[in-house]
C-alpha cells in the first residue's frame, strides 16, 4: 500500500480528508510515493505527531534490517578513513566571532509537516553556495521516507564543498553510527529517540570513531535525561515534536539549564537575521537553518545575512610576540593579529619569529575573515611572508621600496590627527570603493600628507584597504594607550572601512563603538598584563564587549 507523506500527516492529526484535497495528495504520489509496512498504517485518528516520530525510528529500524552491506565491511571501511573535518570546533571558533552567528546551513528537501518542498534541491550546487556564502558547516538529511534525502545527497554535497558536513538523520543502531563514520563528520542523536544508557553508548562509539556529535533536545525532560553526561555539542530544537509547532523562546528558555563550556545550537524556525540577533542576545551564537535556506532559489544573500547582520566587525590584535598568544587571539575570535617589525618597541619580532607564529596560525589564516598584518617603521624587514595580508607602515619608506615582489596586496593606512582625516574625508582619495588608489600606502602625520604614487590598478575584490584612526602625542608611533574623543572619527567611519585605535580597552570598547560606529578597533597595550605581554583574559573580555555592543546596535537600528 503506498500513502503520500501529506496524507499521513492528516491522518495523524485527525483531519478528514476532503475528496478534492485526497486528490491532491494522490497527485503527489508520482513525486515520492511512500512504501508502508503494515504495522505502520494506524487505524485510529487520535494518534499525535509524537506517533510519527516513532514510525519514522521503527522504519529506520527496519531500513538496516534490508541493508545489504555487512556492520563487518563498514567497520572495515572506517579503518581506511583520514579525512574527518573539524564540525565542532568549527563552530566553537565561529561563534565566539563578534557579531557573527556560526551557522549550519542545510539541505532539506521536504518535512512530515510540509511534504516536499525543495524538489530542485541539488546537493552539489547548494553546497558550494553555503560554503561561498559564510556558512561554518553543512547538515545534510539522509532519512529517504519523510525527509526525502539519502546518503547519495551527503556524500555528493561533502564531495563539493571544504565544510564539516553533519548527518542529519534518526540514528539509533550502532549500524547507522559506523555508516556515518565512514562519510560524515558529525552526527545527531535525538534524546527523544533513545533511552538514556543507548545515548551514551552511542554517543561514547560516535566520538570513538572520530565523529562530532550533536545532542538534540526539546524540553527538561530531555535535558534531564542527558544532564549527567555534559555532552559538549547540544542542538536545542525549537519544534514541538507533538504538535510540529515552533516557539522561538524555548531556546532561550532552555539556555541556562547548560554550562559555559558546552556549545549550543538553535534549530528549527530560524528565518531571519531579527531571529538569529533575539538568540543572540539570550547568549546563543550557533545556529541550524534548513528550510528557510533549501526553498530559496539562490540562498546566498539571506545565508550572508543570516551570518553577517549588517557586516562583520573586525578585532586587530596587535604586538603579537609569541605563536601561543596568536592561537589564543583566534580561538577567542579575533580577526586580525598584527606583528611589530620595529627594534626599539617592547612588541618587536624578527623575521624568523613571525615566520613561527605564522607556522602556527596558518589554519586559522585559511578561513575567511582571519587575517595577519606586518606594522613597520621607516624600514620593511628583508623578506616579509606571503602569508602577510596587509602592511601597516609608520614614517617614510621610498616608493621603490614598496614596489617589492613580497609587499602585501592590501594595506592599513594611518591617520594621527583630526587635521589628517578632515583631508582624507574630503579630497575623495580613498576612491568611491573605499579602497586605495594606487594600492600602496600613504601615511598621515599631522597634517603632512606623504602620497605614493602607483600604476597598480584597485584591488578592493578581496578585501578592502582599511584605515586606523589613532590620535595621540606619544613618543612611540601608535596610539600609546591614549584615549581621545572618538565622535569626531564617525564621519569618516561611516564613509571608509576603518579601525579605531589608541587607548581601546575592554572597559571602554562599546563606547567607542556607540561614539564612532566603525568597522573594527585595533588594539595593543589595552589587553596587555606588561608592554609585550597580552593577556587573553582580556581579549575574550574585550571580544565579548565587542559582541554585545555589536547587537545592541543591530537591534536597536534594524
Amino acid at each position: 500500500m503506498y500513502l503520500s507523506v501529506f496524507e499521513i500527516w492528516c491522518h495523524y492529526s485527525g483531519k478528514i480528508v476532503e475528496s478534492t484535497v485526497r486528490q491532491i495528495a494522490i497527485s503527489t504520489r508520482g513525486l515520492r510515493g511512500v512504501p508502508l509496512h503494515p504495522r505502520l498504517i494506524m487505524k485510529t485518528t487520535t494518534n499525535t505527531m509524537t506517533d510519527i516520530l516513532n514510525e519514522i525510528v521503527a522504519r529506520r529500524r527496519l531500513d538496516v534490517e534490508a541493508k545489504t552491506v555487512s556492520l563487518e565491511e563498514w567497520k572495515a571501511r572506517h579503518r581506511d578513513r583520514g579525512d574527518f573535518r573539524a564540525f565542532h570546533q568549527s563552530l566553537k571558533r565561529n561563534r565566539r566571532r563578534p557579531g557573527m552567528a556560526a551557522v549550519i546551513a542545510e539541505i532539506k528537501r521536504g518535512s512530515p509537516a510540509k511534504g516536499l518542498f525543495a524538489p530542485d534541491l541539488a546537493p552539489a550546487e547548494r553546497a558550494y553556495e553555503y560554503e561561498g556564502g559564510g556558512a561554518t558547516c553543512l547538515s545534510v538529511l539522509t532519512e529517504p521516507h519523510y525527509f526525502y534525502g539519502s546518503f547519495e545527497d551527503l556524500i555528493t554535497a561533502r564531495n563539493a564543498c571544504g565544510l564539516p558536513v553533519l548527518q542529519k538523520d534518526f540514528i539509533v543502531t550502532e549500524y547507522q553510527v559506523y555508516e556515518a563514520a565512514v562519510h560524515a563528520d558529525c552526527l545527531l542523536l535525538i534524546a527523544r529517540c533513545l533511552e538514556r544508557q543507548q545515548l551514551a553508548d552511542l554517543h561514547g562509539l560516535a566520538t570513538e570513531l572520530g565523529l562530532d556529535v550533536l545532542v538534540e533536545v526539546f524540553d527538561e525532560e530531555d535535558i534531564d535525561k542527558i544532564e549527567p553526561f555534559h555532552f559538549p555539542l547540544i542542538g536545542v530544537n525549537n519544534r514541538n515534536l507533538r504538535t510540529m509547532s515552533i516557539d522561538l523562546e524555548n531556546s532561550q528558555r532552555l539556555f541556562s539549564r547548560f554550562a559555559s563550556d558546552q556549545t549550543i545550537v538553535a534549530a528549527s524556525g530560524v528565518k531571519t537575521r531579527d531571529d538569529i540577533e533575539q538568540f543572540m542576545q539570550a547568549g546563543i551564537r550557533a545556529f541550524l537553518v534548513g528550510e528557510s535556506l533549501s526553498v530559496q532559489t539562490e540562498p546566498l544573500e539571506l545565508l550572508l545575512e543570516l551570518v553577517e547582520g549588517k557586516g562583520l566587525f573586525s578585532i586587530k590584535i596587535c604586538g603579537i610576540s609569541t605563536p601561543e598568544t596568536a592561537v589564543a587571539c583566534f580561538e577567542a575570535g579575533a580577526s586580525m593579529i598584527g606583528f611589530v617589525h620595529y627594534p626599539p618597541s617592547p612588541r618587536h619580532v624578527d623575521v624568523t619569529k613571525i615566520r613561527e607564529i605564522l607556522d602556527a596560525v596558518e589554519p586559522f589564516l585559511s578561513e575567511a575573515g582571519r587575517e595577519a598584518v606586518l606594522v613597520v617603521v621607516d624600514q620593511l624587514p628583508d623578506e616579509i611572508d606571503s602569508r602577510i595580508t596587509y602592511l601597516q607602515v609608520y614614517g617614510n619608506i621610498a616608493p621603490e621600496e614598496l614596489d617589492r615582489d613580497d609587499i602585501p596586496p592590501y594595506s592599513i593606512q594611518v591617520a594621527r590627527s583630526d587635521g589628517a582625516m578632515t583631508r582624507i574625508l574630503y579630497s575623495g582619495s580613498a576612491g568611491s570603493c573605499g579602497c586605495r588608489k594606487p594600492p600602496y600606502l600613504a601615511v598621515y602625520f599631522g597634517e603632512s600628507i606623504h602620497p605614493v604614487s602607483s600604476t597598480g590598478s584597485c584591488r578592493c575584490q578581496k578585501s578592502p584597504t582599511l584605515y586606523t584612526l589613532e590620535i595621540s602625542e606619544g613618543a612611540m608611533p601608535g596610539g600609546n594607550g591614549i584615549t581621545w574623543d572618538w565622535s569626531i572619527a564617525r564621519p569618516f567611519c561611516e564613509r571608509y572601512p576603518t579601525l579605531i585605535a589608541g587607548g581601546v580597552t575592554p572597559e571602554n570598547v562599546a563606547e567607542v563603538i556607540r561614539l564612532a560606529n566603525p568597522y573594527g578597533v585595533d588594539v595593543s597595550s589595552g589587553v596587555e598584563s606588561s608592554p609585550g605581554v597580552k593577556d587573553i583574559d582580556k581579549v575574550k573580555r574585550l571580544i565579548e564587549n565587542v559582541h554585545q555592543a555589536i547587537i545592541r546596535r543591530e537591534t536597536a537600528n534594524p
